[in-house]
């Protein structure tokens, strides 16, 4: 049971990500370097730390993926929200 668990939650997850990666193609949204450079600078007021510090952490192994990958995300959950109708 435990593993259908799993398996339900994985499925969900992955057709969560196609439905976002579907509406940042069709709504042609694009990371854009100032984005990355915005959450840098966020970053590094937020631990006070140097803002070149927080860029090297980013460029080493895959987190510079990773994080286009979560703020491409936000991105498209902000268009999403902001095109939302709320019901009672």
């Amino acid at each position: 049971e435990r593993e259908q668990e799993i398996d339900t939650a994985a499925r969900r997850e992955a057709a969560a990500m196609l439905l976002l990666e579907f509406i940042g193609k069709k709504e042609a949204l694009r990371l854009e370097r100032k984005d990355v450079e915005a959450h840098f600078q966020k970053l590094a007021a937020m631990s006070q730390s140097n803002l070149e510090v927080v860029k090297r952490y980013y460029q080493e192994d895959h987190r510079a993926r990773e994080l286009a990958a979560a703020l491409m995300e936000e991105k498209i959950l902000e268009l999403m929200l902001a095109h939302a109708i709320m019901t009672e």
